[in-house]
C-alpha cells in the first residue's frame, strides 16, 4: 500500500511547488515501468509479413503511374528509388515484423487544456547566451541543444508537418517533415493515401490525417534510414544539385529503431494571403495544438511502458516563418500543460525528458532569450490561457517575437 500513497503525495507537491517542484525518483527505470498500468491498446496497427518484399514498392509505383504530373525532380526521383532498394535489400531484417501505429487522438476539450494551473517558472540560472544547457521544470527535465535530432529507440519527435501528413515528400519539396518520412517503413502509405486521394490509413480509418493543424495525430513506426548531409540538400537546394549521388544522402541505419512521430503543422505565415502578423488566435491555437500531441505523445509512451521522453525544435519557423522565440514559448507552455493533464490522467508523477534541438547557435540564442523572457515576463501565469495572452503581448512589443519576415531553415 506505500507505493499509491508515494503516488498521491508526488502529484500533490507537484501542483503546490513553485516551477511544478523537483520530485526526486530513486528507482530504476525498470523499477519504474513495472508499476505502469497496462490499459487496452488505443491504436490502429499494421505490421509488416514476413512475405511482403515484394509488395513493399507497389503503393509507390502506382502512385507515380496513376498521376504522372506529380513526377518531382529527377533529384528527388532518385531518394525515393533508393528508399525502395534500402527496403528490399534489407526486408528481412528492418521491414517484416515492424509496425505502424496510428494513435486515437484525444478528445478533450480546449477549455480542459486552456484552464490547467501552470506552476510559477522560477529564476533561470545564469548561463552564456550562446551555450547549451540542461534545467528541471519540476519533473521535466529541459535539455537545450544546438544540434538536429539525435534519433533514441522509443523516443518521440515531432514532425513539423504539413496539415496533410507526409507533406509533398513524393513530390518536390524536401524540408523536416518529408526527410523524416523518407527515412521510415510509412512511405508505401503515404503513397497510397495520396493515390486514393484519402484522409485516412487504410487500416486506421477513423483517424483523419489531414487536419494536423487542428487535430495532431501521434504514429510510431521504424526508422531505418537516414538522410545524410541535409544542408546540402534542404528544400530548394535538392533539385539544383548535380551532378547527384543519392548514395551519399540516403543510407541505412546500421540498427533501425522504433520511433514515434507527433505529427503537428504549425500556422503557415508565408502565403499571400495571410497575415503577417500575430493575433491571439495564432498563439491559441497553436498552444493548444502543442499540447495535445505532447500529451497524446506522452500517454502512448505511458502505454507502451517506455520512459517518457520528448524532442522537438524550431516548429514552423523554415518556410513558415514563425519566430523561434515565440515558438519556444508556445511549446514550454504546452509540454507543462500537457504532462500536469498526464499526471492527472495516470495519477502517476513521472520524469519526463523534454529535449529542445535549436539547430544551430542562433536557434540556442533565441531560446536562451526565450527562456529569460518566460521566467521573468510570461510564467508567472496560473493558468495555460493566461500564459498564451502574455506571450501574444510579447509578440506586440518585440520584433523578434513576430512572424519573420524570410524563412529561416528548421532542420531537424
Amino acid at each position: 500500500m506505500l507505493r499509491p500513497c508515494l503516488t498521491v503525495l508526488a502529484l500533490l507537491l507537484l501542483a503546490g511547488c513553485p516551477g511544478g517542484g523537483n520530485l526526486p525518483d530513486s528507482r530504476t527505470p525498470a523499477e519504474r515501468r513495472a508499476v505502469l498500468a497496462n490499459p487496452p491498446a488505443a491504436s490502429r496497427d499494421f505490421t509488416y509479413p514476413p512475405e511482403g518484399r515484394t509488395r513493399y514498392r507497389k503503393a509507390i509505383d502506382e502512385f507515380y503511374r496513376h498521376q504522372p504530373w506529380q513526377e518531382p525532380s529527377e533529384q528527388k526521383r532518385a531518394l525515393i528509388r533508393k528508399h525502395i532498394e534500402w527496403a528490399e535489400r534489407g526486408y528481412d531484417q528492418a521491414i517484416a515484423g515492424s509496425r505502424i501505429r496510428i494513435f486515437m487522438p484525444n478528445a478533450k476539450a480546449d477549455q480542459e487544456f486552456l484552464g490547467i494551473g501552470l506552476g510559477a517558472p522560477g529564476a533561470a540560472p545564469a548561463a552564456p547566451a550562446d551555450q547549451p544547457r540542461s534545467l528541471d521544470f519540476g519533473a521535466i527535465h529541459y535539455h537545450l541543444h544546438a544540434t538536429p535530432y539525435d534519433y533514441r529507440n522509443h523516443e518521440a519527435y515531432v514532425a513539423f508537418a504539413h496539415r496533410r501528413i507526409g507533406g509533398s515528400v513524393l513530390g518536390e519539396a524536401f524540408a523536416q517533415e518529408e526527410m523524416a518520412l523518407l527515412e521510415t517503413n510509412f512511405l508505401p502509405f503515404v503513397a497510397a493515401m495520396r493515390d486514393r486521394a484519402a484522409a485516412t490509413a487504410s487500416f486506421a480509418p477513423d483517424i483523419p490525417l489531414d487536419q494536423l493543424d487542428r487535430r495532431p495525430v501521434v504514429v510510431g513506426l521504424r526508422r531505418f534510414l537516414q538522410v545524410a548531409h541535409p544542408q546540402e540538400i534542404y528544400g530548394l537546394r535538392l533539385a539544383r544539385l548535380a551532378p547527384f549521388d543519392p548514395d551519399r544522402y540516403l543510407q541505412p541505419l546500421p540498427e533501425p529503431m522504433d520511433i514515434y512521430l507527433a505529427a503537428m503543422a504549425a500556422k503557415p505565415f508565408n502565403s499571400p494571403r495571410a497575415q503577417g502578423v500575430y493575433v491571439q488566435a495564432d498563439i491559441t491555437g497553436m498552444t493548444l495544438l502543442a499540447a495535445r500531441a505532447f500529451y497524446d505523445t506522452l500517454m502512448a509512451q505511458y502505454r507502451d511502458q517506455q520512459p517518457l521522453a520528448i524532442h522537438t525544435g524550431n516548429w514552423g519557423t523554415g518556410i513558415y516563418r514563425n519566430s523561434r522565440r515565440t515558438i519556444w514559448a508556445i511549446q514550454r507552455v504546452a509540454i507543462e500543460a500537457a504532462y500536469r493533464l498526464f499526471s492527472q490522467t495516470t495519477g502517476q508523477a513521472l520524469p519526463l525528458e523534454y529535449h529542445y534541438h535549436a539547430f544551430d547557435p542562433e536557434g540556442v540564442r533565441a531560446a536562451n532569450e526565450a527562456l529569460e523572457v518566460y521566467a521573468t515576463q510570461i510564467g508567472g501565469a496560473r493558468t495555460v490561457a493566461a500564459s498564451t495572452r502574455r506571450i501574444f503581448s510579447r509578440t506586440q512589443r518585440d520584433v523578434k517575437w513576430q512572424v519573420q519576415t524570410s524563412a529561416v531553415p528548421a532542420i531537424q
